[in-house]
């Protein structure tokens, strides 16, 4: 950041909750934050989805989060009246659309697991889902309020009866049974003793048709499940049973011994029309169409004509398909975490979107830091303005690239590789595969070295190991992500760590290196996260996630400008305390305090580089010939108390005399404090402060910041201070000689 003010009107927080709090309330300023100091453009230059509102901290999509969940898509429904389309996905939540734009509406989550089942009442108004934790909720569909749940044994079908009095249920804790219950009270209407793995309720509501037990269909009075009469000619159970409107036809679909789509007569119990595809029927609302789903192709049958009408191109495969209820759309969804609506007339998708068709597992940005390359489980690459979010180019059929991507030096070849495989090369300008070319190394995603080469972080289940690459010592371990860790990444400072957090609705989360905490968290995609990279000059961070987007992050949180010695004071304080969150707080707004903030820190900045300086002197005189000289160091090293205790670690893990031994352990027991000894390799004390004040110096960025970092890089060459602030001054000397 180069200097300059920026009035915001936030204290750091003391606690994760605070910090969650302020992340939300203060979404919009980040966005104006770093619009203005990164960018250079007005705040309102911060592009968001026109049909998903960017989340708190992102500053740009790539991609679009419209009709996209986070996983597979198990059931569609349209509202009786057309307005919403609702769907339920293996990541845990069902989501309302608007039908008319993709925009979504709202999420109902909460479930334990995968949604496999949801519908409509007759009149809207109430939405039935089955949640993964032993109930279906019923939800009112303006609101998202729950209104009752009905307790069940995993109901992967549900209807309610036209008349919207009951609920019917196909539950699969054990052998497959349908039950149908008071949709108001959840009490059991009547008991059904044979076996059902499907149903369907005629549109007048008078029938019940069952089937799955025995290789028939059952026709029952709607209320009370009396056997009315039976359909033979099945060669196995049916799976799948729809009738048509009106109530005439009724179509059945069939399992792995009876492979095929029977259209039923129902009047004469008779089969008027076999298909031998296997897949899933459906009936347009008016009756005229069947629509069959099999072999990853949907096509549309004229029933009156008993030929084939039309057919919808071939995608990822068509698993669930829901008409609208005027007949005029259809929207299917596949394998892929993406919902499709199509014209039925022309067979024309009607929101065909940007980005990618499938999840996004590898990002990297460019090295001048303006375009970001995504690779996605659809076969393509692609290339992203990283400030507008505009797709800008694309690389097709380039197979399964989904493992890691990396840019040249020039940023004129991209090598992007799956795991375990060899690099392809492309030129971005040509798009044509660049052979003969030196070759960028992809990495794999799960492990990471350090900008100097000295330390390697590696995903570890849950967690993340840092250790010594010369070696192999371990440093200590990140706390990660519960539901495991797919990607890490340094940033080009190697201050922090990226991670990228599995499961439903991950997280990318920053740690910081020096102490293994956290001081970010970004929360926005709908499914797990696969890839996180960090600019080059370290201001963003890019996640890519099984929602199929990319979401670019600022790194600059909003902070209050110190506005006079007492605030630079309480600043300075917190860049020494055990918060980390806190300290990146402070170290950002320092920075935004520009030159009052780097003449404020370089005198403290010196005094502590002059006594990492005097501790060093110290513990050379603990091995001194004079024992008079080694007891004033032991007295002097006491003194300084918890200043002192990472240069004693790092004295013993440096196979020292047995004198400096003997007194270093006993100096450190005496300064151990009642929570024990820190983590082996976390640094503390000013050491710590000293760290956290050459970031903020080398993000102010000005002559009177590179004055206080020269100051510091002018000593010891052993010190670690020293080479941190001497690679602060040749990062900044990089930026200003990039055009």
């Amino acid at each position: 950041m180069r200097g300059g003010a920026l009035e915001c009107g936030v204290e750091p927080p003391h606690s994760k909750e605070s910090r969650r709090v302020i992340s939300v309330v203060l979404a919009q300023r980040q966005l104006a934050l770093f619009a203005l100091l990164f960018l250079g453009l007005p705040p309102t230059a911060a592009r968001a989805d026109d049909a998903d509102p960017l989340p708190p901290g992102a500053v740009v999509r790539l991609g679009t989060g419209r009709f996209r969940h986070g996983d597979r898509v198990n059931a569609l429904a349209f509202s009786p009246d057309g307005k919403r389309l609702a769907s339920g996905s293996h990541d845990r939540t069902v989501r309302l659309w608007d039908a008319n734009t993709g925009a979504l509406v709202r999420t109902l989550g909460g479930q334990s697991n995968f949604v496999p089942a949801l519908a409509f009442s007759p009149d809207g108004k109430l939405l039935a889902a089955e949640m993964g934790d032993a109930a279906v909720h019923i939800s009112e569909v303006e609101t998202g309020r729950i209104v009752r749940k009905v307790p069940t044994r995993f109901a992967d079908l549900l209807a309610f009866s036209p008349d919207g009095r009951s609920l019917a249920t196909v539950e699969r804790d054990g052998p497959a049974r349908l039950h149908v219950r008071d949709a108001a009270t959840g009490a059991e209407r009547f008991p059904l003793p044979d076996p059902a793995a499907c149903f369907a309720f005629s549109p007048d509501g008078q029938l019940l048709a069952t089937g799955g037990g025995e290789s028939l269909i059952v026709l029952r009075a709607a209320s009370t499940g009396k056997e009315l009469r039976r359909l033979e000619g099945l060669d196995g159970p049916a799976h799948v049973l729809t009738f048509a409107p009106g109530g005439k036809w009724l179509a059945s679909a069939g399992g792995p011994f009876d492979r095929g789509i029977r259209l039923w007569d129902v009047a004469a119990g008779k089969v008027v029309r076999h298909f031998r595809d296997t897949g899933l029927p459906l009936f347009t609302a008016d009756g005229t169409h069947l629509a069959l789903m099999a072999d990853g192709r949907l096509l549309l049958w004229d029933v009156a004509r008993d030929r084939e009408a039309r057919r919808l191109p071939e995608g990822s495969g068509y698993r669930v398909a829901a008409f609208s209820p005027d007949g005029a759309r259809v929207a299917t969804a596949g394998a892929e975490p993406v919902i499709r609506l199509w014209d039925v007339a022309s067979g024309r998708e009607l929101f065909p979107s940007p980005g990618h068709a499938a999840g996004v597992s590898a990002v990297a940005f460019a090295p001048d830091g303006r375009t970001v390359a995504t690779a996605g489980g659809d076969g393509t690459i692609r290339l992203w303005d990283a400030a507008g979010g505009r797709e800008t180019k694309v690389l097709a059929d380039v197979g399964d690239a989904r493992a890691t991507l990396a840019f040249s030096g020039d940023g004129r070849t991209l090598a992007a590789a799956a795991r375990g495989g060899s690099p392809r090369l492309w030129d971005i300008v040509t798009l044509k595969e660049a052979l003969g070319r030196p070759c960028p190394a992809p990495r794999d995603p799960r492990r990471a070295l350090s900008p100097d080469g000295k330390v390697v972080a590696a995903a570890s289940g849950p967690r993340v190991k840092l250790w010594e690459e010369s070696t192999g010592r371990e440093l200590l371990w990140i706390p990660g992500d519960v539901y495991g860790v797919n990607a890490v990444d340094f940033s080009p400072d190697g201050r922090f760590l990226a991670t990228a957090g599995g499961g439903c609705g991950g997280a990318a989360r920053v740690w910081e290196v020096a102490t293994g905490q956290e001081v970010l968290t970004f929360n926005g995609h709908r499914g797990s996260v696969r890839a996180v990279a960090f600019a080059p000059d370290g201001s963003r961070l890019v996640s890519g996630g099984d929602d199929t987007t990319a979401l670019v992050w600022s790194l600059a949180p909003p902070v209050a400008t110190p506005a006079g010695a007492k605030e630079l004071e309480r600043q300075w304080a917190h860049l020494g305390g055990d918060d980390a969150a806190a300290a990146y707080w402070a170290v950002w707004s320092l920075a935004a305090a520009g030159d009052r903030a780097a003449e404020f820190v370089r005198p403290l900045v010196r005094q502590a580089a002059n006594q990492t300086e005097r501790i060093r002197r110290l513990l050379v005189d603990l091995d001194d010939d004079s024992f008079e000289t080694r007891d004033a160091a032991d007295r002097e090293l006491r003194g300084l108390g918890a200043a002192a205790e990472s240069a004693l670690r790092r004295a013993l893990g440096a196979n020292p005399s047995a004198e400096v031994k003997r007194r270093a352990k006993t100096l450190l027991e005496r300064l151990k404090s009642d929570a024990g000894p820190p983590q082996a390799g976390v640094v503390g004390g000013e050491r710590l402060r000293t760290l956290r004040a050459l970031h903020a110096l080398e993000r102010i960025g000005t002559k009177a910041a590179r004055a206080a970092l020269e100051t510091v890089a002018g000593g010891g060459a052993d010190e670690r201070e020293t080479r941190e602030a001497k690679a602060a001054l040749e990062r900044l000397k990089a930026r200003r000689t990039v055009p």
